[in-house]
């Protein structure tokens, strides 16, 4: 659950229209951490009215500086963030599945070096090499999942499936980020225990470390303590509203995502991880060990259940994040500086991931932080009347409605797709969308050879295949026969780009995420239309955006009825539909 769940991942990334904003310059923690806790604070809350809610804590040499929520866990009850807000963590779950496997080695009942074999009947002769070290570093060749998270998968059936699949490439020979092989040492967990998954980890790991608001299903929730997911500003729902087991979730993300934690439980797990009262000091080297590079650079690699790399000041981080293209965590331990970075957050339209940049400048400095602009008090029957379709002269429409004293703005056709976002700034970006149409009126012709070329050859064709015309037959089921693919735009996001586009449909359309990263598709997910952007008032018939992750900013004007688009090119002004 890197943000790799789905084969279908979110964040708009939007571009300067206006000069920077303010920006302070960093005051390292190094020198006084009262001062950088008070600047973290107010640029999280100043970021809450375009659209983050999260939590941060930020601890020094052991000590917590930094422990506080930002906007609303629950919007519909009102129920703010706070430190104590429990959140799904995604993939961070798999440290905890890494530490269980290497506490029963200390127990004498494994070792990371066993077969397969030892723990499942009938493994195929392709599996038989693979070991629990190859599962633990993503080295096995497993593909990366075989269900939708809320899906009923049970163990020893999910067991089934894997080894029956065919593997992506020898054990040991290269890296490829898989679920289902943290799902399968989460089964071992429970072969050599004895024990329930989460009853072990419980015993083992969480009540030794003090933490009592972490787990699945074996903690007794209170009212208003789970913070509740948006997706694209709708209410999502909490992990416990999803279909589970009586027991926690169903296997294709037991062990590998979905645990329920707080960034205060949490920060006690980094400090038991500082002493060697549940993990030994040999089964944190073998954990901390960069085993397996991520990339082909080498820059980082991944250990068990750990992701390790050096910073650009050359000090070592130690980190892992999650998240389901709703709730985002993020665990960052910055080992020699002894600083300890817990973020998480619980929207889709401003994840926790995008901030961090920000959080980083401020702790370390390397750079000044754009500051959020500070919204003013506005006419509430003056914002509501604003609300309507604007026509703008290239074509297009921006459609706008009003949210309390914001704007949420919404592109309707390619020109205000690319007005909004900035279009494909980079003239390499441009030939992505028109890419994207044509792999996919090729898959819906069932040729899908340029799908598979544009992942890169992985997953496996058949896959692949099986996985989109999965997809399809639901919409297909909903919406009729599929009429036509049409480019709704491009934007850069980094690491690359994001093209959007419409599947006709007989009934109606769906939105279809395309996300690239190195001149490749890196993920598709469905969508119910072009995410809005907040505009928040800064004055006078005046709203700005802030990109929480690049600072980056657009102004919107209100002259005689008429929007008015401030760009680099100078001003676009879209007149109100009759």
């Amino acid at each position: 659950m890197t943000m790799r769940r789905t084969l279908f991942p979110l964040a708009l990334a939007m571009t300067t229209a206006i000069p920077p904003l303010a920006a302070q310059q960093p005051l390292p923690i190094d020198h006084d951490p009262r001062q950088v806790a008070r600047r973290l604070d107010e640029h999280m809350t100043r970021l809450v009215p375009f659209g983050y809610s999260g939590s941060l804590l930020v601890a020094k040499d052991g000590q917590i500086v930094l422990a506080n929520g930002y906007g609303l866990a629950d919007r519909e009850n009102r129920v703010p963030v706070t430190a104590e807000t429990v959140f799904d963590i995604g993939s961070i779950t798999k440290q905890f599945t890494a530490a269980a496997i290497l506490k029963l080695e200390m127990e004498g009942r494994l070792s990371v070096n066993d077969p397969l074999s030892r723990w499942f009947t009938g493994v195929p002769a392709d599996k038989q090499g693979i070991t629990l070290h190859h599962l633990l570093t993503h080295s096995a060749g497993v593909r990366d999942v075989f269900g939708g998270d809320y899906e009923v998968a049970e163990r020893d059936s999910l067991a089934g499936v894997i080894l029956r699949s065919e593997l992506l490439w020898a054990p040991g020979t290269r890296y490829r980020y898989s679920n289902a092989g943290y799902s399968l040492l989460a089964m071992v967990v429970e072969k050599a225990s004895g024990m329930p998954y989460e009853a072990y980890l419980r015993q083992k790991l969480w009540a030794p470390a003090g933490m009592t608001r972490t787990g699945y299903a074996g903690v007794q929730w209170r009212a208003g303590e789970l913070a509740v997911g948006y997706r694209g500003g709708e209410r999502w729902g909490t992990p416990t509203e999803k279909l589970w087991a009586a027991d926690g979730p169903y296997w294709n993300l037991r062990g590998n995502g979905g645990v329920l934690s707080n960034v205060t439980d949490l920060f006690r797990w980094h400090q038991a991880l500082e002493g060697d009262a549940i993990l030994s000091a040999e089964a944190k080297r073998k954990m901390w060990t960069p085993h397996v590079a991520e990339n082909e650079e080498g820059s980082s690699h991944y250990g068990y259940g750990w992701a390790i790399q050096n910073t650009t000041r050359n000090t070592k981080l130690i980190s892992h994040n999650g998240g389901n293209t709703v709730f985002f965590a993020d665990f960052r331990r910055y080992v020699d500086e002894g600083v300890v970075v817990l973020v998480m957050s619980n929207s889709s339209d401003a994840p926790a991931e995008r901030a961090h940049s920000a959080v980083a400048r401020t702790i370390f400095g390397g750079g000044p932080v754009p500051a959020p602009p500070v919204a003013v008090e506005v006419d509430a029957a003056r914002v509501a009347s604003l609300a309507g379709t604007y026509r703008l002269p290239e074509g297009g429409a921006l459609v706008v409605a009003a949210d309390g004293a914001r704007l949420a703005v919404r592109p309707e056709g390619e020109a205000a797709f690319a007005l909004l976002n900035g279009g494909p700034a980079d003239e390499r970006l441009r030939p992505l969308g028109p890419q994207a149409v044509t792999m996919l009126q090729a898959a819906a012709a069932g040729d899908y050879a340029p799908l598979h070329q544009a992942f890169g050859g992985e997953p496996p064709l058949e896959q692949l295949r099986g996985m989109h015309e999965e997809f399809m037959a639901e919409v297909v089921e909903r919406l009729g026969p599929l009429r036509g693919v049409e480019l709704v735009g491009t934007t850069p996001r980094a690491p690359g780009a994001m093209t959007v586009v419409r599947l006709r449909h007989e009934r109606g359309a769906q939105l279809l995420r395309v996300t690239w990263a190195g001149g490749r598709v890196a993920g598709m997910s469905p969508m119910r239309e072009p995410p809005a952007m907040l505009f928040v008032p800064v004055a006078a018939d005046t709203w700005t955006s802030f990109d929480i992750g690049t600072g980056a900013a657009m102004r919107l004007r209100v002259e005689g009825g008429a929007l008015v688009v401030d760009t680099p090119a100078g001003p676009v002004r879209a007149a109100k539909a009759d």
